[in-house]
């Protein structure tokens, strides 16, 4: 069984990567899925380091 599934990006859960994987499948804007992907890691980039910045922010106030 020769299954292409790309590697799991860093930013998603397990289920939403399947379901990207499906859509990326199914769908005919193969751009875009990769789009939405490529926001769902940089917003989840963004989440990790808030409180990294809450934190610098707390010590200089």
């Amino acid at each position: 069984m020769d299954c292409m599934f790309p590697k799991m990006p860093l930013g998603l859960t397990p289920m939403n990567f399947i379901s990207a994987v499906k859509r990326m499948k199914e769908t005919e804007n193969l751009k875009a899925e990769m789009i939405y992907v490529d926001i769902l890691n940089e917003m989840e980039r963004i989440g990790k380091d808030a409180p990294n910045v809450v934190h610098a922010l707390n010590h200089r106030v």
